[in-house]
């Protein structure tokens, strides 16, 4: 079980992908004042409370007219920055010991899309493609770490909760999964995301894991 953003997907802020688009730094909004509504959007996005056109409007409304439709689309779309390197190793590991994979993301409807498309007909994901089972948070009407969401994960995969091992950069969604009786362990997005999968896994046992890095598998 995989969180996607900063587990098996690299995602930046906003900033950072204001100036990645190409953007100068002084057409950023007053970080104070824009921030922390952009942050509601984004939780508003996630939990499918707004459709993109909506919150496209709604950025460039809280922007004060520093972006426009195009801009906001642009940039929104520039956080999403590749996979995480050598998580592809780990799916690899898994699949050869037989363990079936799944994910449980909060993102909107323009990130899913992004992340489970093709460009000339290559995933640019191809990683997030191989988990069988993938729920959006946007899909279910609600977000990490609300306690209904783990509960429609799982009826979703059918299979009882304490046979779920989770996979989350975010404190408060591991916290929320230990509580729902998931097994469930924080990822450090800043450190060897890979390294880190594979050492949890060998903890958790029922694989037979070598002992060498991700980049090696």
């Amino acid at each position: 079980m995989f969180d996607v953003g900063g587990v098996l997907v690299e995602v930046t802020s906003w900033g950072d992908a204001h100036l990645a688009s190409g953007y100068m730094a002084e057409q950023l909004p007053p970080e104070e004042e824009f921030l922390p509504q952009l942050r509601r959007l984004n939780a508003a996005y996630d939990r499918g409370a707004l459709l993109p056109n909506e919150y496209e409007q709604a950025v460039v409304k809280v922007s004060h007219g520093r972006y426009a439709i195009e801009d906001v689309r642009c940039i929104h779309a520039m956080q999403l920055r590749g996979e995480v390197p050598d998580v592809d190793a780990v799916f690899d590991v898994l699949q050869e010991g037989g363990c079936n994979t799944a994910l449980l993301s909060n993102t909107n409807p323009i990130h899913w899309e992004l992340l489970l498309g093709a460009a000339d007909g290559v995933a640019a994901y191809p990683t997030v493609l191989r988990a069988p089972l993938r729920l959006a948070s946007f899909e279910l009407r609600c977000a990490k770490p609300d306690p209904a969401i783990y509960e429609l994960f799982v009826k979703a995969a059918g299979v009882p909760a304490n046979a779920l091992l989770f996979f989350d950069d975010r404190e408060p969604n591991v916290a929320a999964a230990r509580l729902a009786g998931w097994q469930a362990e924080h990822i450090d997005s800043y450190g060897d995301v890979a390294a880190q999968l594979l050492g949890h896994l060998q903890y958790h046992g029922g694989l037979n894991l070598p002992a060498h890095s991700a980049g090696e598998a």
